[in-house]
């Protein structure tokens, strides 16, 4: 009761101006609200591609890196199984190392401890003391991730690794008979993820900051021309009631509801200035029909304030539903009720629109058939939701322009990738050929000299035999 008693002490003005305007702040916040969360959750699906890519590269460098390593392609072209051998000491970051540069993203290759079950990295690309790199830290084991890497399971999420919170991919290491061995990971900071969808946040306050400007000025403006005759004519009716019958009462000319009310005291006026020229009889009599006209309008009060009093409060589903002897009193009931169903109407259409603005609708107009200064709402709703429209529009354009650009720098990426897996692969081969060459000259090598060795032995053997021939030839 006391907040409504609060209520009605408000201005009719300052109520509708606050209304309107707090219904604008509402649908600006809402709608900001609605594109920073459909662009956080874009910057994640972009996040989740790219990592899917990732773990790809990875997975290729460590079936290149890591001997008797396989990695079986699922129909879809993702990473199905990697499997190997064992999970060796790495003396050196060259293999992690080749990961990052390829993803340009953190990665981990993790071993199962066969004592506590723990996954513990190997080897990383964290920084630790000194020149090192981190080793030795374990994955959560209350974490979804280690649940699932128990199970030879993947696991793409959230992940917490030395204090820090990462987005990126699990994938399981078996060995040749499916027994688990480790996981590798490939990973970014989850605040790079949402960057994007921060960095619009000053357009956004930019743009809510114009827009509420913009129609907040609108607003007030025509909230004023609204309600700017209802305080002149209460000071017409308190200097008529005062006896000032001399008072011009205005707005008398006009076809709407104002109008109305302002015929209506001007007939109080009239009355009023008849009575004080009458006889003192007349005025006996005139006294009398005022005191039963103040008895109707002592009702027509209750019943405007209560009318009133709603509308202050945000209600303008209420009306006058008093009969009156007086056809000027009935009529003007009708009047108020008149303007306050167009107020309702206005109000509510707005709010309609405004509602579907924030909900990302843009197909709803006012199209209700207003005159004054609900017309010119009408029209001015009307073109900021327009304006919205292209607005929307353009961005959309624009998110597809990028999204395509986005597409085709994925794909050269993975075209690199490609390209540099075939060429580290020619590499390790013609470094094998290499060593296979080399082997076989140092057998050659060896066996000339000892194909030397024997032909020195038969040429002494020779020069045994001659001497030999030669002392039994001198007896």
């Amino acid at each position: 009761m006391k907040l409504f008693s609060a209520l009605g002490s408000i201005k009719l003005t300052t109520a509708i101006s606050g209304l309107v305007l707090g219904s604008i702040v509402v649908t600006i916040i809402a709608y900001s609200v609605s594109n920073y969360m459909g662009l956080h959750q874009q910057a994640l699906h972009q996040a989740q591609l790219q990592q899917r890519t990732d773990l790809k590269t990875a997975a290729t460098i460590l079936e290149k890196r890591l001997a008797s390593s396989v990695v079986t392609w699922a129909e879809d072209n993702s990473v199905g199984a990697f499997q190997t051998y064992s999970i060796p000491r790495f003396y050196d970051n060259g293999t992690i190392d080749s990961i990052t540069r390829v993803t340009g993203n953190e990665a981990v290759v993790f071993a199962i401890d066969p004592a506590t079950g723990q996954f513990l990295a190997k080897t990383s690309s964290f920084a630790g003391e000194g020149d090192k790199r981190a080793v030795e830290f374990a994955v959560d084991p209350q974490s979804p991730a280690h649940a699932a890497l128990s199970q030879s399971l993947p696991y793409e999420g959230e992940v917490v690794l030395l204090g820090k919170t990462y987005w990126g991919e699990f994938f399981p290491v078996l060995k040749l008979d499916n027994t688990l061995l480790g996981a590798f990971w490939v990973g970014a900071d989850i605040e790079a993820a949402q960057g994007a969808a921060r960095a619009s946040i000053p357009g956004m306050l930019v743009i809510g900051g114009v827009l509420l400007t913009v129609m907040g000025a609108i607003a007030l403006i025509v909230a004023r021309q609204m309600t700017r005759p209802v305080p002149r004519l209460a000071a017409t009716m308190e200097a008529i009631a005062e006896g000032n019958f001399d008072t011009e009462v205005q707005y008398v000319d006009r076809r709407n509801e104002i109008g109305a009310m302002a015929r209506a005291v001007e007939v109080f006026r009239e009355n009023g200035l008849r009575v004080s020229q009458m006889t003192e009889a007349e005025a006996a009599r005139i006294i009398a029909e005022q005191e039963s006209r103040q008895q109707m309008m002592t009702d027509l009060q209750r019943s405007f304030g209560h009318v009133v009093d709603a509308a202050i409060a945000g209600d303008f589903s209420q009306r006058v539903e008093a009969e009156f002897p007086d056809d000027e009193l009935n009529a003007l009931a009708r009047s108020v009720n008149g303007l306050v169903e167009t107020v309702d109407r206005g109000v509510g259409e707005t709010g309609v629109v405004l509602s579907a603005l924030a909900n990302t609708d843009l197909t709803h107009r006012m199209e209700g058939d207003y005159q004054g200064a609900f017309a010119r709402l009408k029209s001015d709703v009307n073109a900021v939701a327009d304006r919205l429209t292209d607005v929307v529009g353009e961005l959309r354009e624009t998110s597809g322009t990028l999204k395509t650009a986005t597409g085709e720098i994925l794909s050269g990426a993975n075209d690199l990738s490609e390209r540099t897996t075939k060429q580290a692969a020619t590499i390790e081969e013609t470094s094998a050929a290499m060593e296979q060459l080399a082997s076989t000259v140092l057998q050659n090598a060896q066996r000339a000299q000892e194909a030397s060795a024997a032909a020195g032995d038969v040429t002494n053997s020779a020069e045994v035999g001659g001497q030999v021939m030669a002392q039994a030839t001198e007896a």
